[in-house]
């Protein structure tokens, strides 16, 4: 049985709706437990030609508490008023008498999303699977597709569509769509083809956004971090293809960020049998070679460096919560990588909180520590450590984003706390730690620069300074949280990359409600043209009540030459990969990012970061044809 019946979204009226049954079946949105699919993350359109937008779902990891519950799926879906559409189902369940599918427009749902979500020249429609709530199978699959056909197409358009337990559950599964005109203009993601994808063991709240992954572009791969937990993994690509996705061969209890020195990368690791030091000249094939040094399974790796004067490596390590360092040889025999002089290490382990690991302009690594309310710097020395006291005071470990360029060591410091300020220091000439200027009062983020200023994100205000840091403007006459739609206020603000002409931000935001999941979005500014914009498939990350459905939303993944790169999972739990880029600076430079310094051009900087931050938080300002 098959009803199809063209239905305009402008004021819900006269609306019908269209179905597909099949047998043993019922139609499954999405329900507690489920697994919903990644979704489609842009569209290229011509005017009056339809296209299709479809999420699916699995609910095979429906958990046995939840069996026997009454759901009503509901989904929704964001479009212009002009724009017309029909919404259509397939689904399987194992009931032996499914619930029949009676596609019901909710008005009341959609009410509620146009009060808490509301876009102006935009109308959401919402359908639910049933009039009432029905009781659901544990084994079913299902896809709901909106058959979409936009009018008056003239520039890009953002639609969003969510799915929901139930018909007051408006907001779960958002995610945002990109519908172009003609064509996908390049730079913006492209989805690549993996005929091998790596498979996560973990659950779907252990994606992408709980993960703090480092990415090292080497050889023509990218090398990644602490994906999904795994010390390395190695992607190769040719196009739109990913050519090889390798994980790490070997079983490591710790690791660190590797180090690339003269074509070769080492990459430290710690096992049962000690610290060892792994090397590629390919990041294909590893090498392990041991150095001597115990390590049980509290060791944590702190920083490896080389330091090219002496020809030696120096390696940091946190054991029993003390902080120590060894020399390592560099000769071209069997004795690398052995320790050199003391096998011990410093004469005295430092005690106290690691606040932040910073690398010299020369590569060399420092430690922050914060140890009895004081914050000083370590520096490898030669028997001990060189201990540099900078400042008095409690400081919190999530408020202190640090910036290294050229000799000066900038560090931001927020928060209601006696040590609140913005400082800077210098790594060659020593002296005391300046303070520069107050910062206010919220957790800061994230610190890079650009030609000429210096970007600080807070939980509540987006800083700029052009007078290296004695001055911040805020980008806002208000605060963040007078600007957030119904109740949503931010929870992170991070420069992921920056070039001269655009920056990339990441995003996490909550409205309060205890149900309703976290909100991640990674967002693209023009600094010169002042317009920012929500990539395609930001949306919701999952929800406690579903936590077998992957994480989808994307992160950040790192660069190979000018081609960014961003990883989520699918329903399966594979890693999913696109490509973008970011235009680079119009003065010439190559839009190539550095961890020490991030090139900008200064000039149009402030009009594009202001508007980023006006759609940033305000959740309105949306590319509108």
């Amino acid at each position: 049985m098959r009803l199809v019946t063209q239905c305009s979204n402008s004021k819900g009226e006269n609306m019908q709706f269209s179905g597909r049954f099949l047998a043993a079946s019922s139609l499954l949105l999405a329900i507690a437990g489920c697994k919903w699919e990644l979704v489609d993350t842009n569209y290229a359109v011509e005017e009056a030609t339809s296209f299709t937008l479809e999420r699916h779902l699995s609910t095979d990891s429906f958990s046995g508490e939840l069996m026997g519950d009454e759901y009503n799926p509901l989904s929704c879906v964001s479009l212009p008023a002009d724009w017309t559409h029909e919404v259509d189902a397939e689904f399987t369940s194992n009931l032996a008498e499914p619930p029949v599918l009676e596609l019901t427009l909710q008005a009341s749902a959609a009410l509620a999303l146009e009060e808490s979500f509301s876009r102006e020249g935009f109308d959401w429609t919402c359908y639910s699977a049933f009039p009432t709530a029905e009781t659901m199978g544990d084994v079913a699959q299902g896809t709901v597709t909106f058959t979409i056909t936009p009018h008056n197409v003239s520039a890009p358009v953002q639609i969003f569509s969510t799915l929901g337990l139930q018909v007051n559950q408006t907001m779960s599964a958002l995610a945002l769509h990109d519908v172009f005109p003609g064509t996908i203009p390049a730079g913006e993601p492209v989805r690549l083809d993996d005929e091998a994808p790596l498979v996560s063991s973990l659950d779907g709240l252990e994606g992408p956004q709980n993960w703090d992954i480092t990415s090292t572009s080497f050889n023509g791969k990218l090398l990644v971090n602490n994906l999904t937990g795994l010390p390395m993994t190695t992607f190769s690509f040719d196009g739109d293809a990913v050519v090889t996705g390798t994980e790490f061969p070997f079983p490591v209890d710790a690791f660190s960020e590797p180090v690339v020195i003269d074509g070769e990368l080492v990459f430290p690791i710690s096992t049962e049998g000690g610290i060892v030091m792994v090397t590629t000249v390919d990041g294909e094939v590893w090498s392990p070679v041991g150095t001597g040094i115990e390590a049980s399974e509290s060791t944590e790796i702190i920083a490896l460096s080389f330091d090219q004067e002496m020809n030696r490596w120096e390696l940091i390590v946190r054991e029993a919560e003390l902080l120590n360092a060894y020399f390592l040889s560099n000769s071209d025999d069997e004795g690398r990588f052995l320790v050199i002089g003391s096998e011990s290490g410093m004469e005295t382990p430092a005690s106290g909180i690691v606040r932040g690991k910073i690398k010299a302009a020369d590569g060399t690594s420092l430690v922050l520590l914060h140890d009895n309310d004081v914050l000083s710097l370590l520096e490898v020395g030669e028997a001990d450590w060189s201990v540099t006291p900078l400042l008095n005071g409690a400081v919190e470990p999530s408020s202190m984003p640090t910036l290294v360029m050229g000799d000066t060591l900038y560090l931001a410091i927020g928060g209601d706390v006696e040590a609140n300020g913005f400082y800077q220091y210098s790594l060659s000439g020593g002296g005391a730690l300046q303070w520069v200027s107050s910062l206010p009062l919220e957790m800061t983020y994230s610190l890079a620069a650009f030609d000429g200023g210096l970007l600080l994100t807070t939980t509540d205000s987006l800083l700029v300074s052009i007078d290296d840091g004695a001055s911040w403007e805020p980008l806002l006459n208000d605060s963040m949280a007078v600007l957030v739609t119904a109740g949503w206020s931010l929870t992170s603000v991070d420069i992921q990359a920056l070039t001269g002409r655009e920056a990339l931000v990441n995003i996490s935001a909550w409205n309060g409600v205890s149900d309703v999941p976290f909100l991640s979005a990674m967002v693209k500014v023009d600094l010169e043209s002042g317009h920012a914009t929500f990539m395609g498939g930001s949306g919701m990350e999952p929800s406690i009540s579903s936590p077998e459905t992957p994480d989808t939303s994307w992160r950040y993944l790192g660069k190979v030459g000018d081609v960014h790169y961003r990883w989520t999972f699918n329903l399966n739990k594979e890693v999913v990969l696109e490509r973008f880029s970011l235009k680079a600076s119009v003065s010439g430079s190559s839009g190539s990012e550095t961890p020490a310094s991030r090139g900008s051009s200064g000039g149009g900087g402030l009009p594009g970061i202001f508007l980023f931050a006006l759609v940033l938080i305000g959740w309105l300002r949306l590319r509108q044809p």
